[in-house]
């Protein structure tokens, strides 16, 4: 039975993106109590930010952000707030209690589009399930995969939600924090299996400045084309296989010899 009940729902595409609204529809399905803290746009590569797109100045001691409460027509009794702010903020607020009490659980997505190997570090979907873990509040990170090839295949949102659910459902005493789920394109019962797997070391995708003006930058995104490692979350992908990997914040590691060195370089 299920007995963690209030979930935070969250993402980077923004409020009105299909797969957020998947992944609640689904919650709602499961018997959970989803709340929809979300942006008002899309914030996607935001990483952790916490500081919205209209925001000119920033005052240290005080920020005002505009929201307002919506109604999902997938879930119309679940409460939801579209606040203009990106993924991180939103989890940051929930934290500190602006919706109420504190959710035992994130689910953070669905995102447009993997998060894998190196473009981890620039995910605002990501970025918010970390932040949670920083209130030792246990979170999923869910990501669908779509095409490069330019065609107009639908995502899978169904299937990353199916996955997602049965991953929630454990969460609670894995003993993790934050779980990143990447999700190929394609039915359940397509997906070749679930797998734990490490971040590649090599991008699936990668940016290349087309053209700079003397005031424009244009930048296009595709697919990268190196070789990914074997066994890595891009290559199980590629594969047909869900990948699951376990995430951990900033840390640090012990670095006194660096220091000692510095004193012996200064005496």
């Amino acid at each position: 039975m299920n007995m963690t009940k209030r979930v935070l729902v969250t993402n980077d595409d923004g409020i009105d993106s299909d797969g957020i609204r998947v992944l609640t529809a689904m919650l709602v399905e499961h018997g959970y109590e989803p709340i929809v803290i979300a942006p008002d746009s899309d914030y996607s590569g935001a990483g952790t930010s916490i500081i919205g797109k209209g925001v000119s100045s920033v005052n240290a001691g005080q920020r005002e952000l505009a929201y307002e409460k919506r109604v999902l027509a997938e879930a119309p009794h679940v409460e939801a707030y579209a606040v203009a702010a990106p993924p991180a903020m939103c989890t940051l607020l929930s934290m500190r209690g602006a919706f109420g009490e504190r959710p035992d659980l994130v689910a953070s997505g669905i995102n447009y589009g993997l998060n894998t190997g190196p473009a981890v570090q620039h995910s605002g979907t990501v970025a918010a399930a970390l932040t949670a873990a920083g209130f030792g509040v246990p979170a999923l990170a869910i990501s669908a995969e779509h095409p490069f090839d330019g065609t107009d295949t639908a995502l899978r949102y169904d299937t990353a939600a199916a996955i997602a659910m049965q991953l929630l459902a454990l969460l609670p005493n894995s003993g993790h924090l934050v779980l990143n789920l990447n999700v190929p394109r394609c039915s359940l019962e397509e997906v070749a299996g679930v797998q734990a797997a490490p971040l590649s070391t090599v991008t699936s995708f990668h940016s290349q400045v087309e053209e700079r003006t003397d005031s424009v930058l244009k930048i296009r995104f595709a697919a990268s084309g190196e070789a990914v490692p074997d066994g890595s979350d891009a290559a199980l992908i590629t594969a047909g296989f869900a990948t699951v990997s376990s995430l951990v914040g900033v840390g640090t590691v012990e670095c006194g010899d660096l220091i000692t060195r510095l004193a012996e370089t200064n005496a």
